[in-house]
């Protein structure tokens, strides 16, 4: 007697984990939206073909990606809706083949998160952390933490009408220490494999585990001279010692995946200045002062970034508008000083040389002599490329020679589409 079998039960499951340091300054936050939109995932076609090609079983026809991305940062941060952009531009993903046929995307849905909206969650609607206890020799921390689901479903759709569907389910999971100089201690026992963190599905509590560090193949590092929060700390730490030392404690054992934004460097500034005389030792003591050694070292060089480091929606100045020439005049004198007023406040909080830095890149981007400071760059570029080359396929390694990728800022803008 024959059996049928419903082909839809069955589902391929692939998990991915990464970590993020600097998740809420300028380059490290737009890194994170990207990694949480779908269309940005279905865009890294070789992974998922990849993956597909892996499965061994012609009947499965439902195929699962978990993508785990873990944010250490001194505080949580409130995340904006990622702005998935290509929802209705089918035609811009590319082909998938499976069991010898090609599919197209046919329609992308996104799904309820799974997650109760009153857990974790205030009146009005504003994450509340909830806490982790992390212990260790010389260790005992109460931390808090936040998770964020998004979950979506591609239909992809063959010309003989077979379809198969790929259920995305974005998680990021905000742990919070306000001392950064913990964080190397930490790193280790939160992803010691024995931690696991609740939220409450629709009808149950859901219990995540958090993986073992050596089940964490790569990490981002996006990390600023304003990451050690303390400003009476030597600005060598936070600009050296603290990222050497994450990655030294993040690299326990062969293969591990290094993306890291640094800045633009040469020989002759790095003798001049020293802050890019210590970044230029902090990349060679990554190539070689790690043991193990890096499987793969990703450096991103971007010159300075055009962007804005403080938060948009603070920065609403507007002009009234009135008939009596003696009022609006007010009105324009009241709006310069209200901008006067704004930009001061930007200063105190990211400092001057940030902004002065933002205002010299705004205007020097791709005009001639920008060369002069290091090639001016959109930070969302940045941001797209370090993504982009924390989640592509592992590079297989030949013998025993150790991939280092520098990536400039000018291959960054022709590389990625405005």
């Amino acid at each position: 007697m024959a059996i049928n079998i419903d082909r839809t039960v069955l589902i391929k499951q692939f998990t991915d984990h990464l970590i993020l340091f600097g998740s809420t300054g300028l380059v490290g936050s737009l890194t994170l939206n990207e990694l949480r939109k779908t269309d940005f995932h279905l865009n890294n076609y070789q992974d998922i073909q990849q993956k597909l090609d892996s499965c061994q079983r012609p009947e499965v026809v439902n195929f699962r990606f978990d993508k785990f991305i873990y944010c250490i940062n001194r505080k949580i941060k409130q995340l904006c809706s990622p702005g998935d952009g290509q929802f209705n531009e089918k035609d811009g993903f590319e082909i998938l083949k499976y069991n010898k046929k090609e599919y197209s995307v046919s329609k992308i849905k996104r799904l309820p998160p799974g997650i109760s909206s009153d857990f974790g969650k205030s009146s009005d609607g504003v994450n509340i952390p909830k806490t982790i206890s992390v212990r260790g020799d010389c260790i005992d921390e109460i931390l808090n933490f936040c998770i964020e689901k998004q979950r979506y479903q591609v239909e992809y759709l063959s010309e003989s009408d077979e379809r198969i569907w790929l259920n995305f389910n974005i998680y990021v999971i905000q742990i919070s220490s306000p001392d950064s100089r913990k964080w190397t201690g930490l790193l280790p026992l939160i992803f010691s494999g024995c931690i696991s963190i609740k939220s409450k599905s629709a009808n149950a509590i859901m219990e995540t585990r958090l993986p073992p560090l050596d089940e964490i193949p790569t990490m981002i590092c996006a990390l600023g001279p304003s990451s050690s929060g303390n400003n009476t700390v030597d600005r060598n730490y936070a600009d050296h010692e603290l990222t050497f030392q994450l990655v030294r404690a993040f690299n326990n054992c062969e293969g591990k995946r290094l993306v890291i934004i640094t800045t633009f460097n040469n020989v002759l500034i790095s003798h001049i200045f020293p802050y890019f005389r210590t970044k230029s030792k902090l990349e060679y003591d990554l190539q070689y002062k790690l043991s193990p050694r890096l499987g793969q070292l990703i450096v991103l060089r971007p010159g300075p970034l055009v962007g804005d480091h403080t938060n948009l929606n603070e920065k609403r100045v507007t002009v009234k508008h009135s008939s009596n020439l003696l009022k609006q005049v007010l009105y324009y004198k009241k709006c310069c000083f209200q901008c006067k007023l704004l930009l001061f406040k930007e200063c105190r909080r990211t400092g001057f040389r940030t902004k002065a830095s933002e205002i010299i890149a705004k205007s020097m981007y791709r005009k001639p002599g920008s060369w002069i400071l290091g090639y001016c760059l959109p930070a969302t570029k940045v941001a797209h490329t370090a993504a982009l080359k924390a989640v592509e396929p592992p590079v297989i390694r030949t013998g025993t020679k150790h991939l280092v990728e520098i990536i400039t800022s000018e291959e960054m803008d022709n590389s990625v589409p405005n």
